[in-house]
This record gives structure tokens, C-alpha cells and sequence, in this order.
């Protein structure tokens, strides 16, 4: 899995504290104008509708599969499980796409091959060939790409385990053999071992998580776990 990040210039601040290495981004600086007219035109109904609305279409278009008539007895319908299983995986969309806007502001989509329930657990849905895009306020875009995910309705929870990358023009790359993303919020966590390019070396960590600070609203980037970080003076 690999983790990407844009535009070094945004990044305020990185230190070691402990058993973690943090950098924050400085948040996008405010203009009159730009205070005043999105105050002036939205109000907290239309920017709260603005998470909501969107969050439902995927909730939507997830439970799709997930709530359907009972099953007929064996009696009427004398089809084996193999048989059932088959007509189960059939039920797929094809070319999903989700647009919409985290509580902290920022915009986040999502687009797949492909759809379809997960036999094996309720409540869930198998996604395939997944592009995610975040696009903090600081930063110009967290890209990450999989070849297969699993989101949960019930937690807004997308985790995904195969062929995970993520790509930053500022220079950092990571790989990852789990990823998790919350949709509803600015959040995802790469379990361990972290391992990939920071602009100036290597580096490598038990963890990765990106999330917004709830008391200055910052983007943190946070890595811990047996921090390992090799400079290299000829980047």
C-alpha cells in the first residue's frame, strides 16, 4: 500500500516526539473575500446537507445488495449452495463513483471497477479496482489506489488490503499491507510495517495516520511504531 501527499510547501512543521514523527500542514490562509462569501452563502443547513447527502447515495448504493425478501424455502426454490452462491456474486454495479465532502471540509471521492455484496459478511461490500481521492485544504491531494477494498456500511469504514498505492508529488511514498478510510471525516490509518521514500531518504514505522487535529483543525501526519529514518544526502 502507498500513501501520497502534495505540495511540500505546505507542511509547517516535522519532529520527532518519542516514539513519533509528525508533520503538520499549514492550513490554507484566509482572505476577506474568501470569508466572507462562503459565510455569506451558505448556510450551516446547506453545508451540513453537503456531508450528509452524499454519504447516504454510497449507504444507498451499498445496502443495494444487502436488503432483499426472504429466502424461499428449499422446497420452492431447490438450488444447491454452490448454485446460490453463484447467482450471489452475479449481483454486481459496475463503474461506482462518490463524490462528496468530509466534516472537516474537505473533498473526497471514490471510484471502482466494480461493486458486490460480500458473501462471508453482512453489511458489507466488496470493492474492486478502488481510486480515492482526498483534497485537504493545505495539501493539493492524498491519492490512494487498490486492487480491492471492503466497505462497511455500518462504520463508514473502507479497508483496503491488496495492491494498495498512494503517491505524492512532495515526495513521500509508503507502502502498507492494510489501509483504513473513513469517508465521513478526514482519517485513514496504514497498519504496519510502513515502509517507503520520505523527499530526503527512507523511512519506515509500525504506523501511518493522517487526520485532522481537533483542537487547531491542522492535517496531522503521523508515523510511530520503531521509527526508522535513513537520510539521504543526494535527494
Amino acid at each position: 500500500m502507498l500513501f501520497v501527499f502534495t505540495n511540500a510547501r505546505a507542511i509547517r512543521s516535522c519532529g520527532l516526539a518519542r516514539d513519533r514523527y509528525f508533520c503538520t500542514l499549514t492550513p490554507k490562509p484566509f482572505t476577506k473575500s474568501s470569508m466572507a462569501e462562503p459565510k455569506a452563502s451558505y448556510s450551516p443547513l446547506i453545508v451540513a446537507l453537503k456531508i450528509v447527502l452524499p454519504l447516504s447515495a454510497l449507504g444507498l448504493l451499498a445496502t443495494l445488495f444487502l436488503i432483499s425478501k426472504p429466502m424461499p424455502t428449499q422446497s420452492q426454490l431447490p438450488f444447491s449452495e454452490a448454485k446460490r452462491f453463484d447467482l450471489i456474486s452475479d449481483q454486481k454495479i459496475t463503474a461506482p463513483y462518490y463524490s462528496g465532502m468530509t466534516a472537516g471540509g474537505d473533498s473526497v471521492s471514490l471510484a471502482a471497477r466494480k461493486i458486490l455484496p460480500d458473501p462471508a459478511k453482512e453489511n458489507t461490500v466488496l470493492v474492486e479496482d478502488i481510486a480515492l481521492l482526498i483534497k485537504p485544504r493545505e495539501a493539493q491531494q492524498i491519492r490512494l489506489t487498490a486492487g480491492l477494498g471492503r466497505y462497511q456500511v455500518e462504520k463508514d469504514e473502507l479497508v483496503v488490503d491488496q495492491l494498495v498505492e498512494v503517491i505524492s508529488d512532495a515526495g513521500y511514498r509508503v507502502s502498507s499491507p492494510k489501509v483504513l478510510v473513513k469517508l465521513s471525516k478526514t482519517w485513514l490509518r496504514a497498519e504496519g510495517p510502513v515502509e517507503g521514500r520520505a523527499p530526503n531518504g527512507s523511512l519506515s514505522a509500525g504506523e501511518m495516520e493522517i487526520f485532522r487535529e481537533e483542537a487547531t483543525q491542522g492535517l496531522q501526519i503521523v508515523f510511530k511504531g520503531g521509527i526508522k529514518l535513513l537520510y539521504d544526502p543526494g535527494k
